[in-house]
């Protein structure tokens, strides 16, 4: 694909004034060629860009989704008291700063009508609109690293609980709570409720 900001500079300098004055070697001609050129090149790559973004927005923002799911998650377990050393700080900061993308697009690559505009007349993307997928991955990837520890830590001190408390009624409740879920998915669907039990039966 070509370089569409570099031919873009060499136009925009081809028709200043002073070379249309001066052009250097250029005829009127072989400058409309170029301009038609550039404007083949470009809508290509953003028939290219449009259909590959709104690909990918579906997927982008289930993660998005879960990921933010993921963070209240985090925030709950990291209020745990007897958690001592709250695990990934900053990740809420980082994850708010990722937008959720544009609306998905009913016009496909071939629909696009870009001889007057420059961009979709639906979504209104432009070529330089990226969906954060590497920024997502990487946030997404430190939260499981962070829950995994925090669920760990977890898990150490309810087992010390029931080896020392064998006779603490709400000792039941907890056992079944651990028998229809592991300990993974009982972090993945914590709640303030589940907080609440879990301080309870710490204290």
């Amino acid at each position: 694909m070509p370089d569409l900001w570099v031919d873009r500079q060499g136009l925009q300098a081809a028709l200043s004034l002073d070379r249309l004055i001066q052009p250097a070697g250029r005829t009127w001609d072989s400058l409309t060629q170029e301009i038609a050129g550039y404007k083949s090149n470009y809508g290509a790559a953003y028939r290219l860009h449009h259909v590959k973004l709104h690909q990918d927005l579906p997927a982008y923002q289930r993660g998005l989704e879960a990921a933010r799911r993921k963070i209240e998650v985090l925030d709950l377990v990291n209020s745990i008291p007897e958690l001592t050393n709250p695990e990934g700080l900053g990740l809420a900061e980082s994850l708010a700063e990722l937008e959720d993308g544009p609306a998905p697009c009913p016009v496909d690559g071939e629909g696009l009508r870009l001889e007057e505009n420059p961009y979709c007349a639906t979504c209104e993307i432009t070529l330089e609109q990226i969906l954060p997928l590497d920024a997502l991955d990487r946030i997404d990837s430190a939260l499981d690293s962070a829950l995994a520890i925090k669920c760990k830590g977890l898990s150490d001190l309810l087992v010390g609980k029931i080896m020392q408390d064998t006779d603490d009624p709400d000792l039941d409740d907890l056992i079944r709570m651990v028998q229809t879920s592991d300990l993974k998915s009982l972090c993945n669907t914590m709640n303030q409720d589940m907080v609440d039990f879990i301080r309870q039966l710490l204290a």
